[in-house]
């Protein structure tokens, strides 16, 4: 197991999720022209592109099929909760329950 190469896989986790919590930020306003024009919605756009880059240079050591299901893993569980405490967002007791599942297939794939 090559921990740098998951730890690039965790990285692109993180910076999937600023992406998405960026991008949705940007469309807190009402003209959709103007959203994609700012600097949020553009800062949003370069953490995916770093997200794409950690991962595309993590897989030169680590199977697709292992990783991106760690990666996609990654970024689900940091983005709810990132959501709750950023967003005021909230989890159901089954949304709850599918994040411990998801932790669980986690482990068994990387294994």
């Amino acid at each position: 197991m090559n921990l740098f190469s998951w730890s690039l896989i965790f990285l692109a986790g993180i910076n999937s999720t600023i992406g998405n919590i960026l991008l949705k930020k940007s469309q807190l306003t009402t003209n959709f022209l103007s959203s994609v024009l700012s600097p949020t919605f553009i800062a949003g756009c370069f953490f995916y592109f770093l997200n794409v880059l950690l991962f595309a240079y993590a897989l030169k050591e680590l199977d697709v099929s292992k990783a991106y299901p760690v990666l996609v893993s990654t970024s689900f569980i940091t983005l709810s909760s990132v959501g709750i405490f950023l967003l005021d967002e909230s989890l159901s007791f089954l949304n709850i329950l599918g994040i411990f599942i998801v932790i669980i297939g986690i482990f068994l794939i990387v294994r």
